[in-house]
């Protein structure tokens, strides 16, 4: 089970108090809007990168405090932010999910580890290497209206201009050549992936 962590609160937006549980795949978070952003230690990192490693350590973000040694690798905000850890901590590679509504961060893990989706190989893999992680999240206002909305789709779009989060596809447009490389090779390995199955 990867650590869960809570945020340091933004002044700007009204956030409600979370309690952790960091108990084996019992997620204890609110069912309340917010951002999250998954961290790896540099060892991960380079197992993900792999030869792309080099050229974009320093554009991640690196974490302090309890998150020292750790690099942030993708950002996300949702509706309900304990239903979205729980899929991305969870999820099972089956078909079904896998073709329908599969968790982009287990889809980039999953791709760059296994070069596949489907199977127990996969999940194996998959569920491994997020246990090795760490996630911080913050919970945003009280319910899912257009002004939390509004506030979370900004957030991410300064997340996206800070650092580079090279698990993040969609609105990733960090403008460094060697990362819109790695975009690009990660998003067809991410094609490619959905149709190799594995034992």
């Amino acid at each position: 089970m990867p650590t869960i962590i809570d945020l340091i609160f933004n002044p700007d937006i009204d956030f409600d108090t979370v309690t952790i549980d960091p108990s084996k795949y019992r997620i204890n978070v609110q069912f309340k809007p917010g951002y999250y952003k998954w961290w790896a230690k540099e060892e991960e990192v380079k197992e993900l990168l792999k030869e792309h490693f080099n050229k974009l350590i320093d554009k991640l973000e690196p974490g302090s405090g309890e998150l020292k040694g750790y690099y942030s690798i993708y950002f996300g905000i949702s509706s309900s932010i304990k239903e979205r850890l729980n899929k991305h901590i969870n999820q099972e590679h089956s078909d079904k999910n896998v073709d329908n509504g599969f968790s982009t961060f287990r889809k980039s893990i999953s791709s760059l580890l296994t070069g596949s989706l489907r199977g127990d190989i996969c999940q194996e893999k998959t569920d491994l290497f997020i246990d090795k992680l760490k996630v911080t999240y913050c919970i945003v206002g009280s319910s899912w209206n257009e002004k939390t909305k509004k506030g979370l789709d900004d957030m991410e779009k300064e997340a996206f201009e800070d650092y580079f989060l090279p698990l993040n596809i969609k609105n990733n447009k960090y403008p460094d050549p060697d990362a819109r490389k790695f975009i690009k090779y990660l998003s067809k390995i991410r094609t490619d992936a959905r149709a190799k199955r594995l034992p």
